[in-house]
């Protein structure tokens, strides 16, 4: 694709800026949108339109066409993300979301792999068929396999729990026992005006804690800018050595850096919904640390020494990025008292981390300096520190936090939910039972 649209110098990195720059606008608007419309049908229109777009790829001819279309894909994807964080949010427990956000997560690194494998297979058996470059039947590709995924969206996926109704997937058993398994809250009334969801909002942002959920979209986007530098590295071999890796190889190389990410994601979904009963924080402590780590040795040792040890540094330059699930996760539990302000700290993880992607990939890690950046992993070594720093103060001061907002009401805790039938949980029950509890906590300054 480099070569067919002759793109030169850092008009990637423009390309990459466009798309950032069109997420940042858009990104809180469309956070605002998945929570106040229906966000099934706001994540199968964004889907639609991303397929129109991907079929668009195969016709670019210039690198200012290749900007353009991935400025009109950062507006139209920035919101997706994030919804589906948002309406997986409202249906898993505190034992059983991490698990469902990793596995949500670690499609999304699949399909990085497996673009690999598509990429490298196109290159050599479909290139110049039909008159399509190897690059442009793997956009084919994907705007196909995306039809099929809508299709299947419009039959399976449901709206949030609060607003799905009953239909042949879900009775209205089904929904209210769903409703009941979570611990009953103290929630913030709706606004009635828009200047009340204005004051609403600019209400959160006085809050620390939204900020630290962004400073975690900051820090991990950044981490993850050092992963960048493995293609450039096996690319750079050929000038050291020409004929050192074939361009199959060079794609199913960069594949290994996807499938550790999937391992580490795994992991830390299941030890945090177990191991660590339910809390977050640790996982992704543990995984800024290793960062740290990481990124301190690569940006010290020679760029083209070792091979192993260079090959096992890049393949663990993923791991912050296989804790997002768990901060994913953590946002929409830690504010489950108010869904519109889940789904604003949701939208603006992705919008932060795309302004910070826009300063510091410009800056540190240009494509002309590649895959000579030390300064940029010395950069990632630092917010893999702030990374761990937010985990832990999150963690450390989580639990008064949320007593602000429990009813003094535990009889849910001896509700063995696994075991238990719909029947026993009628939504006027629980409804009931809320409204009857008079002793809720004293609000108290956090």
């Amino acid at each position: 694709m480099q070569e067919y649209l002759g793109i030169h110098g850092n008009e990637l990195n423009y390309a990459n800026t466009g798309y950032n720059i069109a997420s940042i606008i858009f990104g809180l608007p469309c956070a605002y949108l998945m929570s106040k419309y229906n966000t099934r049908w706001f994540i199968i229109t964004i889907e639609i339109l991303w397929t129109v777009i991907t079929f668009c790829f195969v016709a670019i001819k210039t690198p200012k066409q290749m900007i353009a279309l991935r400025t009109i894909l950062g507006i139209v994807e920035c919101g997706h993300f994030s919804a589906f964080v948002f309406l997986i949010g409202t249906y898993y427990t505190k034992l059983e979301c991490a698990r469902r956000m990793v596995v949500f997560e670690l499609f999304t690194i699949l399909g990085g792999m497996f673009a690999s494998y598509i990429q490298a297979g196109a290159s050599t058996s479909l290139n110049g068929r039909e008159g399509f470059q190897g690059w442009q039947w793997t956009f084919l590709i994907d705007g196909i396999v995306s039809i099929f995924i809508i299709i299947c969206q419009f039959v399976f996926l449901p709206d949030i729990l609060s607003r799905t109704k009953p239909n042949r997937f879900l009775s209205e058993h089904d929904l209210q026992w769903l409703q009941t398994r979570k611990p009953p809250l103290k929630t913030e009334p709706e606004p009635e005006s828009r200047l009340a969801i204005l004051k609403e909002q600019l209400g959160w942002l006085k809050q620390w804690r939204v900020w630290a959920f962004w400073g975690f979209g900051i820090s991990q986007d950044i981490i993850s800018l050092s992963d960048q530098s493995t293609q450039f590295w096996i690319k750079g071999w050929n000038k050291i050595k020409p004929g050192s890796y074939t361009t199959a190889q060079y794609n199913n190389l960069t594949s290994p850096l996807a499938a550790v990410t999937f391992l580490c994601a795994v992991l830390f979904g299941w030890t945090s919904d177990t191991l660590f009963k339910g809390k977050r924080w640790p996982g992704i402590a543990i995984s800024g640390i290793w960062s740290f780590i990481i990124m301190i040795v690569l940006a010290t040792i020679p760029v083209y020494g070792s091979k192993p040890i260079r090959f096992f540094l890049y393949y663990n330059t993923g791991v912050a990025q296989a804790a997002a699930g768990l901060y994913w996760c953590y946002s929409q539990e830690l504010f489950a008292h108010n869904l519109r302000q889940a789904a604003f700290v949701a939208g603006g993880i992705n919008v932060w981390a795309y302004v910070a992607n826009s300063i510091v990939n410009n800056i540190w890690f240009k494509t002309s300096k590649q895959p000579f950046v030390q300064t940029g992993h010395f950069i990632s070594a630092f917010f893999a520190v702030v990374y761990t720093a937010i985990a832990l103060c999150l963690g450390l001061t989580q639990k008064r936090y949320l007593e602000h907002f429990k009813i003094e009401d535990v009889s849910f805790l001896n509700n063995k939910t696994d075991n238990a039938s719909s029947e026993n949980f009628p939504l006027e029950k629980k409804n009931n039972e809320i409204l009857e509890h008079t002793l809720i906590k004293d609000k108290t300054k956090i």
